[in-house]
């Protein structure tokens, strides 16, 4: 799942003041990386363990935000809002 320092491995946790949704937004957004810049709905749902359905709401919404784009092949990658963020 996600990678790095300071990340985690393993299911999203839970507690007080966790945003599970915000969680798997952001756990998505960690899947894409240098090595790894597309992905189909389907490999993502498998990569975080979700349902399809689940994954194809969070990448709409993160499309309807230019955090994600879509790719005429149907993958998506990380859109233009994600770079703008690092100015």
């Amino acid at each position: 799942m996600a990678r790095g320092p300071g990340r985690r491995e393993g299911p999203l946790r839970s507690g007080t003041g966790f945003i599970k949704s915000l969680g798997k937004a952001l756990s998505l957004l960690d899947c894409f990386t240098e090595s790894e810049p597309q992905w189909r709905l389907t490999d993502l749902a498998r990569r975080l363990d979700l349902p399809k359905s689940t994954v194809s709401n969070i990448l709409t919404t993160l499309e309807a935000f230019g955090y994600v784009r879509q790719f005429p092949d149907g993958s998506y990658g990380l859109g233009l809002r994600v770079f703008e963020l690092g100015f």
